[in-house]
């Protein structure tokens, strides 16, 4: 049965090939599409490399919003619906966005919650055309340690011989990824 690789990888193929030497293309693609799918569950991001990205954000009569695809490279359209419906369009200059965090700021007066289901359409270009180092070091870190598991040379918690007892890290991420990880977080 044939896997493909996500759209959205964490690192390549290659990279990944020289961590792991399994010799084995689907082995391999599962390993990165499963790094790259805790990536995006543990920093609440909805992607790692560039692309497009629709997200909708519900309007409690707040001006700021934060987009979930960082960086930002361009904004094509900010919408308002009310009830399904669009209600306006946003311009450029009816808004401001930090390409770096993807904060949205909508100058002016947005829309009062007024009971209704109303919500704001953001289309955009988010996520990094390379992914930082410390990201791809990470995950090649957390890579080799699902292979160590898938050995069963680790998960135990402590094993004695004679006389001598070792303890192994176990969990979904060590101390040391998540660290990294965490920098990049996205509170949402």
């Amino acid at each position: 049965m044939a896997v493909s690789i996500t759209s959205d990888p964490i690192l390549s193929v290659r990279d990944a090939e020289d961590v792991l030497a399994w010799n084995d293309e689907r082995k391999t693609t599962l390993a990165i599409n499963s790094v790259s799918a805790r990536f995006l569950q543990h920093t609440n991001r909805l992607r790692i490399t560039s692309g497009s990205v629709t997200e909708y954000k519900r309007i409690c009569g707040v001006n700021a919003f934060w987009l979930r695809a960082t960086p930002v490279s361009s904004v094509t359209s900010v919408e308002y619906y009310t009830l399904g419906d669009l209600s306006s369009t946003y311009t450029s200059d009816d808004y401001t966005v930090n390409l770096t965090n993807g904060k949205l700021v909508i100058h002016g007066a947005i829309p009062q919650n007024t009971g209704q289901e109303e919500s704001l359409k953001v289309v955009y270009t988010g996520g990094w055309s390379t992914v930082p180092g410390d990201i791809v070091f990470s995950a090649l870190q957390l890579m080799r340690l699902d292979k160590k598991r898938l050995d069963g040379a680790l998960g135990v918690n402590s094993e004695s011989r004679e006389g001598f007892s070792t303890s192994f890290e176990s969990g979904d991420l060590p101390r040391a990824v998540r660290e990294v990880w965490d920098r990049y977080r996205i509170l949402a």
